[in-house]
């Protein structure tokens, strides 16, 4: 298959909006399959730490892609993470520590954001 287009959102929104925002516009929040994906969404998202579509809200521990809820087979996770700091943090945030690491980050933070579009 080809690869995903991702787009860089502007606004600033929680996680929760920025999900939202993605799927109001046909798209959804960024996924990542493979390290090759990665390299592009640190492309796409221009320096910006940005929120990308992985969750565990819904099973501690247990992190998958939103909307599919299919589990990442791909990860990128920043050393010591995801450490789910005071028991709330259950969103998926690209660019911390390194370009292209992934933390784990309160879903409520407002942020930029990258939808996906995969044909």
């Amino acid at each position: 298959p080809p690869p995903p287009v991702y787009t860089l959102m502007n606004e600033e929104l929680s996680w929760h909006d920025a999900n939202a925002a993605c799927l109001a516009k046909g798209l959804q929040l960024a996924s990542v399959q493979s390290a090759a994906e990665n390299d592009l969404l640190v492309t796409a998202s221009a320096g910006n730490q940005v929120w990308i579509g992985g969750t565990d809200a819904f099973s501690e521990g247990t992190w998958v892609w939103s909307p599919s809820n299919t589990p990442l087979s791909y990860t990128n996770w920043h050393s010591g993470n995801p450490d789910n700091r005071d028991g709330h943090q259950d969103c998926l945030m690209l660019n911390y520590g390194n370009p292209g690491e992934w933390d784990d980050r309160y879903c409520t933070g407002e942020r930029k954001y990258i939808c996906e579009s995969r044909a």
